[in-house]
């Protein structure tokens, strides 16, 4: 897998170290990259978009 764009101080990732950290998440979860990244992506959107609900529902009540 091509890691060079995971760049840190100009030094590419480690493949070995990655891979095995990936092989640890799939190993720990049972899902795959793309399910885990999707899982990450509703939670990045719902969280904020609740805290949105819930404050215009208290605004709206207590005025």
């Amino acid at each position: 897998m091509p890691y060079n764009y995971l760049l840190h101080h100009s030094e590419s990732v480690d493949p070995e170290l990655i891979e095995a950290i990936i092989h640890k998440i799939m190993s720990a979860t049972g899902f795959s990259s793309f399910t885990m990244t999707w899982i990450f992506i509703i939670l990045m959107v719902s969280i904020p978009l609740f805290i949105i609900m819930f404050y215009l529902t208290n605004f709206k009540r207590n005025n």
